[in-house]
């Protein structure tokens, strides 16, 4: 497991957790704010789950591949920018965006080989 924390715009903390072990890409999300919780949960199969009382619960694991497993977010994304680009408007996602996560990327690998806290200033933008 590895932990960080990313300071937003405004100042708000997100914290991360991720697991790297596994037997599978297992990808969960959760927001947690004064006004309520956002979770996102990984994609399976089907949505069969059995929990007995006093016992672990059993779910399918998630998607392996990720183009199946987002297969939908993929092609939703793509008739978005083909059609901003039909009607001559400003895609919802550009090449900035793609940067910057490849920063914040950039900025945990550092922390973790570094053991320290990166901060996105030391990231060329």
């Amino acid at each position: 497991y590895s932990n960080g924390s990313v300071v937003l715009d405004g100042g708000r903390l997100a914290t991360l957790t991720v697991a790297r072990k596994g037997p599978c890409y297992d990808q969960r999300c959760e927001v947690a704010g004064t006004l309520g919780v956002v979770k996102l949960d990984n994609v399976r199969e089907t949505s069969v789950s059995a929990e007995v009382y006093d016992k672990e619960t059993r779910e399918e694991l998630p998607e392996h591949q990720f183009m199946k497993r987002y297969e939908v977010a993929y092609a939703r994304e793509s008739q978005l920018f083909v059609s901003a680009l039909k009607c001559g408007q400003v895609p919802p996602t550009n090449g900035n965006d793609g940067k910057q996560a490849l920063r914040l990327a950039i900025a945990a690998d550092r922390s973790m080989k570094e053991r320290r806290v990166v901060r996105m200033d030391e990231i060329e933008n």
